[in-house]
């Protein structure tokens, strides 16, 4: 148990062998010495995966042709979306752009596209991310499978 207080495994591994729910079940063992260690590291992890969540990505510059992409995406999108959100706009393209693993690819220009169209053409929709009702992910998968 010691040794695993010492190392935080990948959330990969952490659902490939669930090895983070046989540590709760040890939160509740008979032998008191064995359910403090498994409470530690529990929460340990657990304070670790909650902080990692919450920082915000990292942005790098890319070269300038990728930069122009993303330019004219984020500035349609504001378009469809309305002149005050230009925030939501730039999260719109920020989330799209990491789905396709911060590549300019052919299914991200179609997502962009279908992202547009759809906040142009679908009103529902259009006020449903505008209020908050509808996730950013929610939109991107929506505009992605269509």
């Amino acid at each position: 148990m010691s040794n695993l207080e010492e190392k935080i495994p990948s959330r990969q591994v952490m659902v490939d062998t669930q090895i983070g729910h046989t540590i709760n079940k040890m939160r509740k063992h008979e032998d008191k010495d064995i359910a403090l260690a498994a409470k530690k590291v529990y929460f340990k992890w657990k304070t670790f995966f909650k902080e990692k969540r919450d920082k915000p990505k990292i942005e790098v510059r890319s070269d300038l042709k990728t930069e122009k992409m993303r330019e004219a995406g984020r500035k349609f999108i504001k378009e469809a979306l309305g002149k005050h959100h230009k925030g939501l706009a730039e999260n719109i393209e920020v989330e799209t752009f990491q789905c396709y693993k911060r590549l300019i690819s052919a299914e991200y220009k179609k997502t962009i596209r279908k992202i547009i169209f759809t906040l142009r053409h679908q009103e529902e929709v259009k006020r449903k991310t505008v209020a908050g009702e509808m996730k950013v992910n929610d939109l991107i998968k929506l505009c992605s499978k269509a």
